[in-house]
């Protein structure tokens, strides 16, 4: 994200989103889910792969195929909670994208930010995700590794 990218969270998960680490373990085919090895006292736990999000992220490419959304926009990303909020009702008189995906991880928004962050070039990033991740087992130390790995793009 450039120098220029204001990133803004929302209060209340601003504290979850400071932490987090990426799991890119290859998925178990059967059930999905990749065991993370980034946090040593996480070692056997097992989480989500963010392949799962592959037919959401191939919607964003073809929405932006028909119609690539304005660069310098407000770009709110995340989990449910972003997919689910109505932009253009809540902020009429703002260029908006919404790149929120289901139960997402703060590490699903970071393995897909070369696809769902910077193509927008944004002027603003609303960011909200973490959530899910305290509620899977995810350790504090493996919350701020991802979000600092995300604010670094």
């Amino acid at each position: 994200m450039s120098n220029r990218t204001a990133v803004v969270f929302i209060p209340f998960f601003s504290l979850c989103m400071l932490f987090c680490s990426l799991c890119l373990a290859q998925p178990d085919p059967k059930v999905g889910l990749a065991p993370c090895v980034e946090d040593p006292n996480a070692s056997s736990a097992v989480f989500f792969h963010p392949n799962r999000w592959r037919s959401d992220i191939e919607k964003f490419k073809k929405e932006d195929a028909n119609s690539f959304p304005p660069k310098h926009a407000v770009l709110f990303v995340g989990s449910s909670s972003i997919r689910l909020w109505k932009l253009n009702r809540s902020f009429p008189d703002i260029i908006t994208i919404n790149r929120g995906f289901g139960g997402s991880y703060i590490s699903d928004s970071l393995y897909y930010a070369d696809k769902i962050i910077l193509p927008y070039e944004p002027n603003k990033i609303v960011f909200y995700a973490g959530d899910n991740d305290v509620t899977d087992g995810k350790t504090p130390s493996m919350l701020l590794s991802n979000f600092k790995s995300l604010e670094q793009k």
